[in-house]
């Protein structure tokens, strides 16, 4: 049995009575809409024969109009270099007994991105949810503030967070050069950091003359700088001209571009 609930509220158990001596009841609290607000002190009481042993619970009773939630996420800020995604932790907390289920959604994505939510909506009131941001190949570098906003029925609140993607450039240099057969010769290459970049890029080359080799020193570059390509060429290396393809990778992202080898 159950006392010292409030008025306008009933209690009920399931199993009762408890047989075997030992087990397990669910106790269920219902309240009316005059129930008065407050905190109580349930005590509850087992009694078997000239036995009996109680244990107390505390009841928060609440108005509808006191429940709500909050929302926040983290980290603050996240870099992502285009063609990649990155990941946030959206936290819903309730307050006021708040219980019901909260929808999430984001905007201020850049264009060629989207988002999608790991839990959606987020039920029982709280709990976490990972938002992922994935980019293209096409998504404009820049930093972008994102609203990631909760909505349970008329409640709605926002966060924000910051999303910085940036990207990175390669070039080469001179346009064409020109090799005897036997010999060899060098381009520049150069990797430039865009909108704080600061990832390892590795370098290959495409489109070369049968019986040639390239080297690349080094043969990746950190966020900015120089790397020599070497053509090496021999006595049987095709003559012709060439369109040298030079590509520069950072995970899944890849950029180029193209110079001419003219063997003679």
């Amino acid at each position: 049995s159950a006392s010292g609930l409030p008025s306008g509220a009933t209690a009920t158990f399931s199993p009762n009575p408890i047989t075997g001596g030992s087990g397990s009841s669910t106790m269920s609290v219902s309240t009316t809409s005059s129930t008065p607000t407050g905190s109580y002190t349930l005590t509850i009481t087992g009694t078997s024969g000239t036995l009996t042993h109680s244990t107390t619970v505390t009841l928060v009773v609440n108005t509808a109009s006191s429940q709500d939630f909050s929302i926040s996420a983290s980290p603050s800020s996240q870099s992502v270099t285009a063609g990649n995604r990155v990941s946030y932790t959206t936290t819903v907390t309730p307050s006021g007994g708040f219980t019901g289920s909260v929808t999430l959604s984001v905007s201020g994505l850049p264009s060629s991105a989207s988002a999608t939510f790991s839990t959606n909506p987020i039920s029982g009131g709280s709990g976490s949810s990972s938002m992922s941001v994935t980019t293209s190949s096409s998504t404009p570098t820049g930093s972008y503030t994102l609203t990631v906003t909760g909505t349970s029925g008329s409640l709605t609140h926002s966060t924000t967070v910051a999303l910085v993607v940036n990207s990175f450039s390669i070039s080469a240099s001179p346009a064409t050069e020109t090799v005897t057969r036997g010999n060899s010769t060098t381009y520049t290459v150069n990797v430039a950091a865009i909108n704080g970049f600061n990832g390892t890029v590795s370098l290959r080359v495409r489109g070369l003359p049968t019986n040639a080799t390239a080297t690349f020193n080094p043969s990746s570059v950190t966020g900015t700088g120089p790397s020599t390509l070497t053509i090496s060429t021999n006595a049987s290396t095709s003559t012709g001209t060439f369109s040298l393809r030079i590509r520069g990778s950072n995970g899944s992202v890849t950029h180029s571009t193209t110079v001419q080898l003219v063997v003679q």
